[in-house]
């Protein structure tokens, strides 16, 4: 395993696309960051248009968030054009590999034809591959950020009589803070609470379902 602190290593084998993407959001060209399931792409967005160097306005929309996405975007768009704010904003569209290709162009052309509107950037899981809009890739960093747990071999038979070492990962460090003081729910990000609410789970030996 690698020396040195997880989140470091990982900003580190991303710095090359975190400089594409800066210089990508700065050119007013919009971009989508892809990658699969848990590895990043909301908190990569996310620490690069809420820089503080940057100081842009941003309209976050999460997609997978709301009941009906496409309502939810057609909503934003009518309170850009009905109130409009003072200075340009960049639209952040968290999670849009649920729209297809044909209905994610035309959103990103809607909000790029609005004045109001400085740049269109986005997560997904899925390639699209739009004329105009670049891809940055990302894929999963050399240890996860997720999962610790699962990667750590424990031998069928011990050779040495020995306790078995606990490996603590995120969520333990976040569970146990939110039982010393619960009102920190609401301060994790909605990843984070996805991660915790199924840690919680399957500690407690509850399986997710069809009919759950």
């Amino acid at each position: 395993m690698t020396s040195g602190n997880l989140f470091d290593v990982w900003t580190q084998e991303r710095a090359t696309q975190a400089q594409e993407a800066r210089d990508l959001l700065l050119g007013n060209i919009p971009f989508l960051i892809v990658g699969p399931t848990a590895v990043g792409k909301t908190r990569f967005i996310s620490d690069l248009v809420f820089h503080p160097t940057l100081g842009i306005p941003v309209e976050w929309v999460n997609v997978p968030g709301s009941r009906d996405p496409l309502a939810t975007v057609n909503l934003t768009l009518q309170l850009l054009k009905e109130n409009p704010p003072e200075q340009r904003v960049t639209i952040v569209l968290d999670g849009v590999e649920i729209f297809s290709a044909m209905a994610l162009g035309d959103i990103i052309a809607s909000f790029r034809n609005l004045k109001i509107v400085r740049n269109v950037v986005g997560t997904s899981r899925r390639v699209f591959g739009f004329p105009g809009v670049r891809e940055i890739i990302v894929s999963e960093p050399q240890e996860r950020l997720y999962g610790l747990r699962e990667q750590v071999t424990i031998p069928a038979k011990h050779i040495i009589k020995t306790v078995a070492p606990t490996i603590v990962t995120a969520n333990d460090v976040v569970i146990e803070k939110l039982k010393r003081q619960p009102t920190d729910l609401f301060k994790i990000t909605s990843r984070q609470f996805e991660e915790v609410i199924a840690d919680l789970l399957n500690r407690h030996g509850v399986r997710c379902g069809a009919n759950t």
